[in-house]
């Protein structure tokens, strides 16, 4: 069963990322800059889908799917729509969650805090921040410190 879920969909390199959060949070603006910046660093980078995908638990793994549509499609806020390449599905390996520097987030957020979709897939968050401009080495490091404990 697939749910639709607000978000938007990437992968970059060997990971797919699930960028959630409320409407004009930077979802797409985020996206849009590590998908460039994956590109700049020649590695595969695509959109699954711009503000909405579909959500399917496999046992443990979510897999995050396009809505055709809205297939190749991006919004870029207060200036329209924009083609962009995209892939049908592909599997999420954590969610990235936008943060603003004027929000009273956490400067330091716990560094086990998870997602769950359909009850039993849990997903590592990660929090970052757009305006900080976050890179292809910044989620990398992200990840690996989730990974191994260290901060």
């Amino acid at each position: 069963m697939k749910n639709n879920f607000h978000a938007t969909g990437i992968v970059l390199g060997r990971h797919g990322f699930l960028i959630a959060g409320p409407s004009g949070s930077g979802k797409s603006w985020l996206a849009r800059m590590l998908l460039q910046d994956a590109r700049r660093n020649r590695l595969f980078s695509a959109l699954i889908s711009d503000d909405q995908v579909l959500l399917e638990a496999c046992g443990e793994t979510l897999i995050a799917h396009r809505p055709e549509t809205i297939r190749d499609l991006m919004e870029i806020r207060f200036s329209g729509i924009v083609q962009i390449n995209s892939v049908a599905s592909a599997v999420m390996d954590a969610v990235l969650l936008p943060v603003a520097l004027k929000d009273t987030t956490e400067r330091l957020p716990d560094p086990d805090e998870t997602m769950v979709f359909f009850s039993s897939v849990k997903m590592p968050v990660l929090r970052v921040c757009p305006a900080l401009q976050p890179d292809i080495a910044t989620l990398h490091h992200l990840m690996h410190s989730r990974k191994t404990g260290h901060q």
